[in-house]
């Protein structure tokens, strides 16, 4: 596992608001329990295509990847990237299992002194001498396979309780190890002798086989946080499978405590809506999708944020208003639209003007302290691009030194980001502050009275400064900033005046 970035530059996410004066490529990730990913392993996808020729036609991936891939915002750009990864919280055996179909029967059959080479759990072995000539079919092949692998005694339980299964769907054979937890596993090879079976069931290097090592028991908390930690590139996250309220709020808690790094979607229907929704209102982050139609109506604020452009002016999007063509509504009156709204779930209505039906998002609303969508994705993106800047600063200069030169230094890489912000949107000009914002910004810049005419007119302050940390019986130099922007919110509603004289 990687070193934390954090322990390099770390950038915490406030949201101030009237009643509580308190970057990455933001593609989706999904979680499934789908066995054909290997466990600790992302797997990173560029087309739907591509998702059908691994997970296959009829899976739950390819669907979900179809609906994300296809999705084209009025911008007319595309999801670019989708990465999946395999989730499980108890405790999994080492598994070896091909992509490929295996060779014929008949094959199998010409081998009577066949061989093979297998490492499981660090241990690895010649197994030799295996007769196939009498198997009626290929499940007695695996059966062949288990007894031999089985009969190595000196590997212990990894072989004496392993098992090989053929998959006739598939046409291909799985190898099990007999430790169920944390073991490894390879790729099989062929022995000093004999003829060479692991090509003949495609678990040689050659045919790519899918190696995945077992993993013992561990919380949805202790995976979520070592796969963010294999690879943090996805802005938003789903999981397929996930249905208990307890397993809900356990994601929910891991994602408000990133504090704005990932967006946590889902969906809810008529009969738990309530219920999730309360149970998860104060953790940030959190999109909730009223869908009647069970047809994953989550990954339409997903592909929201993946489909948003921060490299263009005005770039950023108002999540409301967006429409799905390919996709049914499942609210179609004001009664059911306003107590959605009122508990911020989204889902996609229907509404009609001059006999034209029209469905569209809405209302683009999160749980937590950050309720618009927008503005949550945006933040998402400008902490990641400081993140990155400022690690670039550290790691492309000789050294960034602890003076005003190294402030100067960092101040030229805040502002370059500070006007980038803007040009996208994610930073908003011109915007009077309440009184509250005006106290809070007062007080959080030690009294500073010009700093929030700053952030009306220019749209952010920062200050830089470079303190002592103690690090056990010496000290480390750290560059600290504070920056205040206004968020780059949307207008949801027009009202009128028409008066006729």
């Amino acid at each position: 596992m990687p070193i934390s970035q954090n322990k390099y530059i770390d950038v915490t996410t406030y949201a101030v608001t009237d009643n509580d004066l308190n970057r990455k490529s933001l593609v989706t990730r999904i979680f499934t329990t789908n066995e054909l990913l290997p466990n600790n392993t992302i797997a990173v996808f560029y087309s739907a295509e591509a998702v059908k020729s691994y997970f296959g036609a009829n899976s739950d991936e390819y669907k979900f990847a179809k609906k994300y891939f296809d999705y084209i915002q009025t911008s007319s750009s595309a999801s670019k990237e989708i990465s999946f990864a395999r989730y499980t919280t108890a405790a999994v055996a080492a598994q070896l299992i091909a992509t490929k179909q295996s060779a014929t029967l008949a094959q199998f059959k010409e081998v009577t002194a066949g061989s093979i080479h297998i490492s499981i759990n660090g241990v690895g072995t010649d197994l030799t001498s295996i007769d196939l000539s009498d198997c009626a079919d290929l499940a007695a092949v695996a059966s062949a396979l288990q007894t031999a692998i089985r009969a190595y005694t000196a590997g212990e339980s990894a072989f004496t309780a392993a098992t090989v299964a053929y998959d006739s769907t598939k046409g291909i054979f799985k190898l099990t190890g007999g430790i169920v937890g944390a073991c490894a596993i390879e790729v099989a090879s062929s022995a000093a002798s004999g003829t060479d079976l692991s090509a003949l069931l495609k678990w040689n290097a050659d045919s790519k086989p899918i190696v995945s090592d077992g993993l013992a028991a561990r919380t949805l908390t202790q995976f979520l946080e070592n796969d963010s930690q294999l690879s943090n590139n996805f802005g938003s996250f789903a999981f397929f499978g996930i249905t208990s309220q307890s397993d809900i709020v356990e994601i929910a808690q891991w994602n408000h405590n990133k504090n704005v790094q990932y967006m946590y979607s889902l969906s809810v229907n008529a009969s738990n809506y309530e219920s999730i929704q309360a149970a998860v209102k104060d953790f940030d982050g959190v999109a909730l999708t009223y869908d009647i139609h069970n047809d994953m109506a989550y990954y339409m604020p997903m592909v929201l944020m993946a489909t948003t452009d921060y490299n263009a002016t005005d770039g950023v999007i108002n999540y409301m208003f967006k429409k799905f063509p390919n996709d049914l509504p499942s609210v179609m009156d004001d009664e059911t639209s306003d107590m959605l709204d009122n508990l911020r779930i989204n889902y996609l209505g229907s509404t009609s003007q001059s006999n034209t039906t029209l469905s569209f998002y809405q209302p683009g609303f999160l749980q937590g302290s950050i309720p618009d969508m927008s503005v949550y994705a945006n933040e998402i993106w400008f902490k990641d691009y400081m993140v990155t800047a400022g690690l670039q600063l550290l790691v492309n200069k000789k050294r960034v030194p602890a003076n005003n030169n190294g402030k100067n230094m960092f101040t030229a890489v805040l502002q370059e980001a500070a006007n980038k912000a803007i040009n996208n949107g994610t930073i908003d000009t011109g915007k009077t502050l309440s009184a509250s914002e005006v106290a809070y910004v007062t007080s959080i810049t030690d009294g500073n009275i010009n700093a929030y005419k700053n952030v009306e007119q220019n749209g952010y302050w920062y200050n830089v400064d470079i303190i002592k940390e103690s690090v056990g019986t010496t000290y480390k130099n750290v560059l600290k900033y504070i920056l205040i922007y206004t968020k780059g919110e949307s207008i949801r509603k027009i009202e009128g005046s028409h008066i006729l004289v």
